[in-house]
């Protein structure tokens, strides 16, 4: 191969790997999960409707309540069902991660044991944990997490007393997520400085409410404006903390106004409006990116959007029901959740190159995580490339060699294997190494 041609293969393969890290998030809460796990009309009616939208982000209530009454999460064989499910989001419907709500740290028990069963296929695995505990809610603080958590904590049941208990949960999950290779994610409405400080330091990625009833108050300027002093609060001193704005669907929010607009609207105001986003200025800036946005709920986007769309199986999607929007915390159903949004309004490709070559290359990497060796079964001959984050050519296999990578010189972190076929790139896929 010549020198020219060896610079353009491992160009396109930064290239392709950055498209893979620079893509926006665009989430949505799934709640009544319960309801839909298991029913496969149900679950495609959820996946179409995600793809259909441009959704590539799936967090998913109920998945406590679905481990206690439905089938034991730490089993590999009674849990196939939700391995299923993901991989079917990831593989076939252009979901490229997929979370879990819960309550606090030991809320992810069970899935770290799930997660651990099918490590053999990161496509049937959870890749962001989330906590959703609603510490600046006085009446949730006083009639909720007093009796359950504060005072056998020893805690005031007050503010005070639940972000205590709150961020030490959260410095708990942090530390859990970066040694699966996972992404702590939480939510907040109301937030102090102080407070928004603590948490900007220990957790990947914030979702922060702008429950509104339009993309724009009423003198024009962009709903950036609610409460805009929360990203500065959050902002770190040192590195960057990714936010996403939550909206909601909800018929006391946006939910009405969604019958006439689209749902990519309100972030593109957010972003790009009067006096948006990309207007306002400050040092604090520099420690915030800006990483997507997430609606709030499923079964409310339902009811106020076009949903005539046929599935692949000749389902329509029909309208749901209005149900109440709370209640969906995955440990003890009673948090009165009041705030979600994030992503962009990019268009996210129905089924990227990743997804469609790696099906039909029957390709399957694993450990991963990895902490030694790297194996990596595929139906077809290809050649393998080992990769840092920059791009930079570490090792390569040849399609005649055996498909092992032994990564325990490397250091933690993001490595990218790059598949080719006759010297073009056919799939690129993310491995963390983390001994």
């Amino acid at each position: 191969m010549s020198k020219l041609k060896e610079l353009l293969l491992v160009l396109s393969i930064l290239l392709f790997a950055n498209l893979i890290i620079a893509q926006n998030t665009k989430g949505m809460y799934v709640n009544d999960f319960k309801y839909i796990i298991g029913d496969e009309e149900k679950e495609t009616e959820l996946l179409t409707y995600a793809q259909q939208q441009g959704f590539n982000y799936l967090l998913l209530y109920n998945t406590y309540w679905i481990h206690n009454n439905m089938f034991d999460l730490t089993d590999p064989v009674a849990a196939q069902p939700l391995a299923d499910f993901i991989e079917r989001a990831k593989t076939e419907f252009g979901v490229l991660e997929v979370g879990a709500v819960g309550e606090k740290l030991s809320s992810f028990d069970k899935l770290v044991s799930y997660n651990e069963n099918f490590s053999s296929n990161p496509n049937q695995q959870f890749d962001i944990f989330n906590i959703e505990f609603e510490f600046w809610n006085k009446k949730v603080v006083e009639n909720v997490y007093c009796g359950d958590y504060l005072e056998d904590a020893g805690l005031s049941c007050d503010i005070e007393g639940a972000f205590k208990f709150y961020i030490e949960e959260i410095k708990g999950l942090h530390e859990l997520c970066s040694s699966l290779g996972l992404k702590s994610e939480t939510y907040i409405g109301q937030i102090t400085k102080s407070q928004g400080k603590a948490l900007g330091k220990h957790c990947d990625r914030v979702l922060v409410h702008y429950y509104r009833k339009s993309d724009v108050y009423s003198d024009g300027n962009s709903l950036y404006n609610f409460k805009s002093d929360r990203l500065e609060k959050l902002a770190p001193k040192k590195g960057t903390l990714k936010v996403m704005p939550i909206f909601a669907a909800t018929s006391e929010f946006m939910g009405p106004w969604l019958a006439e607009h689209d749902i990519d609207t309100p972030f593109d105001t957010y972003m790009n409006g009067q006096n948006g986003y990309n207007d306002a200025s400050g040092n604090w800036k520099k420690h915030i990116e800006i990483d997507g946005f997430q609606w709030y709920t499923y079964t409310h986007l339902l009811t106020y959007t076009p949903t005539d769309i046929p599935t692949p199986n000749g389902l329509q999607i029909n309208n749901a029901p209005d149900i109440s929007t709370h209640n969906q915390n995955n440990q003890t159903d009673h948090v009165n959740h009041d705030d979600h949004t994030i992503n962009p309004p990019s268009a996210i490709p129905k089924e990227t190159p990743q997804q469609s070559s790696a099906e039909n290359l029957g390709l399957t990497l694993y450990p991963n995580p990895v902490s030694n060796l790297l194996y990596i079964q595929c139906a077809s001959e290809v050649d393998v490339h080992f990769m840092n984050i920059n791009g930079e050519l570490l090792k390569t296999l040849k399609s005649k060699d055996k498909k092992v990578f032994d990564v325990s010189a490397y250091g933690n972190g993001v490595y990218f294997v790059s598949m080719q076929v006759a010297g073009e790139v056919v799939s690129v896929h993310k491995v963390v190494v983390q001994h």
